[in-house]
Parts: C-alpha cells; sequence; structure tokens
C-alpha cells in the first residue's frame, strides 16, 4: 500500500481513537472544509463560472467519501454524479451549500440546554463515512435503540448501499415496535 492510499484508507478500520482520527480527517481530508469555511463566494465565483470546474469539486467529494476503492462507477453511476451536478449547475445553488460552513463556523451548533433526548434513535455507522462521534458520547445524550456497523458504504451511503440503508431503517423500526404503517 502506498503513503497516498493509507491517506484514504478508512480510519475506522485502524483502530484509531476518536481524536486520532478527527486530527487525521482534519489533516488529510478536511481542507475543503476549511476553505468553504473561509472563502465560501470565492469559491462558488469559481465553481459558478465552469460546469468542469463544478464536476471537478464535485467529483472529487463523491470519491474521497464513497466506499469505491478508487472507483467511483462501482457504487454510484456517472447518471446519479451528473443529476447532483446539475441540480447545483442549474439551480445556482452551489453558493449556499458552501456558504453553510462559513455560516456554522461564526456559529456554531450549540445545544447548551439539551441534556437527554428522549426520542429513540438508531444509527447506521458506514465505514468510509467522515468522522462521527463515538458510540459512548452519542449514548450520553441519545436514547439509543440501535446501532449498526455497516459492512461497506461512505457519505453517500443513501446512493451507494440503498438496500443496506433501507433494510437497516426497517430493521430499526422492526426493533422499535412501531407498527409499519406509522413509520
Amino acid at each position: 500500500m502506498t503513503t497516498s492510499s493509507r491517506l484514504w484508507e478508512s480510519p475506522f478500520s485502524t483502530g484509531m481513537n476518536w481524536y486520532s482520527l478527527r486530527y487525521h480527517s482534519m489533516a488529510v481530508r478536511d481542507a475543503y472544509s476549511l476553505l468553504q469555511a473561509t472563502k465560501p463566494q470565492t469559491l462558488s465565483f469559481s465553481l459558478l463560472d465552469s460546469q468542469i470546474r463544478l464536476l471537478g469539486w464535485i467529483a472529487e467529494k463523491f470519491a474521497s467519501w464513497s466506499d469505491c476503492d478508487g472507483d467511483l462507477e462501482t457504487v454510484i453511476s456517472a447518471d446519479e454524479l451528473l443529476t447532483n451536478v446539475s441540480i447545483y449547475w442549474f439551480g445556482n445553488t452551489i453558493d449556499s451549500s458552501l456558504r453553510m460552513y462559513e455560516e456554522n463556523r461564526l456559529r456554531p451548533f450549540s445545544f447548551p440546554d439539551v441534556s437527554n433526548v428522549r426520542v429513540p434513535m438508531s444509527f447506521a455507522r458506514f465505514p468510509k463515512e467522515l468522522p462521527t462521534s463515538p458510540r459512548s458520547w452519542v449514548e450520553r445524550v441519545f436514547d439509543m435503540h440501535r446501532w449498526t456497523d455497516m459492512a461497506k458504504g461512505g457519505h453517500f451511503a443513501a446512493l451507494e448501499q440503498p438496500e443496506l440503508l433501507v433494510r437497516d431503517i426497517q430493521d430499526s423500526f422492526r426493533a422499535s415496535g412501531v407498527p409499519p404503517h406509522c413509520a
């Protein structure tokens, strides 16, 4: 395995602790986030000036955040990718998706009055997903009914592994005792 391929392997599979995992993500994967959080309009103007630049920006995110072993079309078709890019292009909406990062940087999400969310929660963790909080942290706040470590999939799980995701959602409702017609 080359150094560059090790940079993109799933940190979940390496046994890293959460802090190492976050550092790995920031050092290797999160340059986009810093750019979007500090210069969203500059990036927006350059992406909205060229369909090829927009395609390149979005395709790189799909390739980097998907569980595809370097071949994106094994999990997301060219039509699905082009549909996604077309929505941003024809809707002229890449700027609003980028600006969210700056808004979150200037006013981070905060839930100071929330100590316990009593709504039952299920969580599916896909191995190539961007880092999430450790299960023990999630369980401190949420009424965790089901946690599933999925066999494959990444950030775009609904596109990459729709059958696995649907099955896990269905199993979560079955386990909760909620009648199917109410879900």
